[in-house]
């Protein structure tokens, strides 16, 4: 059983590679417009056809039309046996997720959620710090500090107990709930871990998360589960899982999307070995996911153990990226089987030629020189598992499926029918479940305050709970969600939370004249999403953006206290480019 990827160019031969060479991961890498995602998509085809699930990151939509057959005449031009069509349309089953919106599958993430099933004590400790810290960054803490050091500790204390309990605590409004409101035992354990100002800044930070546009990714829609994946709606179907990024707004959201993925991802592969490859996790433009040293954003970590020990598991990682510059080394070197489309860029070449260098040293000059010249769909195969020695230059074989950009509103229209209303049910009944479960930790946390011998002493419960819930919603949402500066002040909308406020002048001298605001921010918010409040107002890109306060860039995954800035001090809006 082998995946056919193209023609040899010289002898217009099939080039194609054996199922078990999956397992020791494809790297494709390739400048804009050299037709890496084609090839990805071939092999997904590929892989369809023979019987092997498939999970995609797609952070463009390039790749949600693999749901729409190609046109038989054009196929049979490009000279495509009918039968690689007809099995792939015979065998897929499509499914576009779409994170936090109804424009597809709705999909949400649990980002508490773990299974002990057939995990050992070890791995079950490194699961439970895992979710701590991914949290912990997507809430803004640097776990490098202090004060991240105690808020990631004291949520993995905080995890671990009801995990103990066999407890599962359901959502972030409840996990933020407990954070403020934890039981006698729990109160032991994290004395001396962290005060009680900062745990009452850390269940604030859950409760932003929990509320407004945000509270989508964690509660609307089918909770992200591989076994779902994995599991076809009619039997004998392979499973195609598009997860189609655009439906998330900001980079933050996608960057905790895609490691609390690759989190569940490893977890499961633990707990469901395999020889075969039984599963392919292909990542289109990994470079923003993967980066390398010193750079370390929340997926790095799971994408990286994925890359190390998945072969082990029966599952094949499937890579592409314009940019091998910018890529982990240590994790892409663990393909064993590469492709390369054409290169441009002296860097990138540069980056390419030393990977070469451990891979065919003989050859690895005569490799780069070729790389300019390849045509768009032109590829150099380099496999030591198949190939030993030998540079294959192949053309990849045309899709079977229409290659096209799906927007959202046409997402509907690229999945059966039988699928749309298969998890339309889904929703529904998982929506319901949510409600039960939230209904039993309420009553549960009324018990543990009523119980307390302290109840008396424990902070009254915050502004945010004395707020209608469609207020808070609005108030949030504008706030940190979606920020928008006031029509008639040019302020952010205020709050309810006895934190420091202060004015401050935001600075912009990109583009035509100087444009200069007034707001008033919160000290406790995140950069990032100050930054991308001011590039709105001033009609910028919040990322070709920094913010740059008396010559220091500030650190988008920090808080704005940090920096010592003061009332009436002003930020100015830099380029990227000149960031420092």
């Amino acid at each position: 059983m082998s995946i056919v990827l193209g023609k040899n160019k010289a002898t217009g031969e099939f080039v194609s590679l054996k199922k078990k060479t999956l397992k020791r991961h494809i790297c494709i890498l390739g400048t804009s417009g050299s037709g890496k995602t084609v090839f990805c998509k071939a092999v997904v085809e590929e892989a369809v056809r023979l019987g092997i699930p498939v999970i995609i990151i797609d952070p463009q939509g390039d790749i949600a039309s693999l749901g729409l057959p190609g046109d038989p005449t054009i196929l049979q031009e490009k000279g495509i046996p009918p039968e690689f069509s007809e099995e792939y349309i015979k065998n897929a089953e499509v499914r576009i997720w779409t994170p936090a919106s109804s424009k597809g599958i709705p999909l949400c993430i649990n980002p508490l959620k773990f299974s002990e099933e057939e995990m050992d004590v070890e791995d079950i400790i490194k699961a439970v710090d895992s979710i701590a810290i991914t949290l912990i960054r997507f809430l803004g803490y640097d776990p490098e500090t202090d004060t991240g050091k105690a808020a990631q500790t004291y949520l993995f204390q905080f995890l671990d107990y009801y995990r103990e309990q066999k407890s599962p605590l359901g959502d972030l409004k409840t996990l933020a709930e407990c954070v403020e409101n934890p039981p006698e035992q729990l109160k032991e354990r994290s004395s001396g871990v962290i005060d009680t100002r900062e745990i009452r800044k850390l269940a604030k930070k859950i409760r932003f998360l929990a509320t407004g546009a945000t509270k989508l990714i964690f509660e609307m829609g089918i909770a992200l589960d591989i076994d779902t994946f994995l599991t076809p709606i009619e039997a004998g179907k392979t499973p195609v899982n598009i997860i189609y990024l655009n439906t998330l707004n900001k980079e933050a959201d996608k960057h905790f999307f895609i490691a609390t993925l690759g989190r569940q991802l490893y977890e499961w592969m633990l707990r469901h070995p395999k020889n075969d490859p039984q599963l392919i996790f292909y990542v289109d433009e990994i470079a923003p996911y993967l980066p390398p040293h010193p750079y370390n954003p929340p997926p790095k970590d799971s994408l990286q153990l994925l890359m190390k020990q998945a072969r082990k598991y029966g599952v094949s990682n499937l890579i592409a990226t314009q940019n091998p510059a910018d890529i982990d080394y240590k994790a892409m070197s663990q393909a064993n089987t590469w492709v390369l489309g054409r290169m441009m860029t002296k860097q990138d070449i540069s980056k390419v030629h030393h990977l070469l260098k451990s891979l065919n040293p003989e050859k690895a000059n005569e490799i780069v020189a070729q790389l300019p010249r390849l045509s768009a769909g032109e590829f150099l195969l380099i496999c030591p598992d198949e190939f030993k020695d030998n540079v294959i230059q192949f053309n990849a074989r045309w899709l079977v499926t229409d290659h096209k950009t799906i927007d959202e509103d046409d997402i509907l229209d690229a999945m059966p029918e039988a699928v749309i209303n298969y998890f339309k049910q889904k929703v529904e009944e998982q929506e319901a479940s949510r409600k039960e479960l939230r209904a039993e930790k309420e009553a549960e946390l009324e018990k543990i305050v009523e119980d307390s011998a302290m109840a008396e002493e424990i902070t009254p419960p915050s502004a945010m709970d004395e707020v209608p819930v469609d207020e808070t919603t609005a108030m949030i949402t504008s706030k940190i969600t979606e920020p928008i500066a006031s029509e008639k002040t040019n302020e952010l909308p205020e709050n309810n939370f006895p934190e420091k406020q202060i004015n401050i002048y935001f600075m912009s001298t990109i583009g035509p004249g100087e444009k200069k605001q007034k707001l008033l921010i919160d000290t406790d918010q995140m950069v990032n999403n100050i930054k991308e409040t001011v590039s709105n107002l001033f009609g910028l890109n919040p990322t070709e953006v920094h913010l740059s306060y008396n010559g220091i860039t500030l650190d988008e995954n920090s808080i704005l206290e940090e920096f010592n800035i003061k009332d009436g001090d002003t930020i100015l809006l830099i380029p990227s480019s000149r960031a420092g």
